[in-house]
């Protein structure tokens, strides 16, 4: 399994509100319900920025408004879903309200997890 992170970033004409609302009520679905998506991602995540964080990270953070999560089985499939015609749409939304330049993207292997031993009741 992989994982492709995206630190998102919202265009520059447009409020937060706005940005998260396009993210979570019509990006979100038009995602989940497309073709390509539904056949090559294996779990897909919105984590939207908490909106006072700029205050939890000093100076040197650099603000963003939400980290997208998608699962895929292999590399290959992360290629073969962008590559796909069916994901145009999907991409074409995405430009409404994210700022490419602006946004960061890793990848990473999923490793197993390691457990956190609490003595807290």
């Amino acid at each position: 399994m992989v994982k492709a992170y995206w630190l998102l970033k919202r265009r520059s004409e447009m409020n937060s509100d706005d940005f998260h609302r396009h993210w979570r009520e019509q990006h979100g679905p038009l995602f989940c319900n497309n073709a390509a998506a539904q056949r090559y991602v294996t779990r897909y995540e919105q984590n939207h920025a908490v909106p006072e964080n700029h205050a939890l990270s000093g100076e040197d953070y650099e603000e963003y408004d939400g980290i997208s999560i998608m699962w895929f089985r292999s590399v290959e499939d992360f290629q073969a879903m962008f590559a796909s015609p069916a994901f145009a749409p999907v991409l074409e939304d995405g430009d409404q309200f994210i700022d490419g330049t602006a946004t960061k993207q890793i990848f990473t292997f999923v490793e197993e997890p390691f457990a956190v031993e609490s003595d807290q009741a």
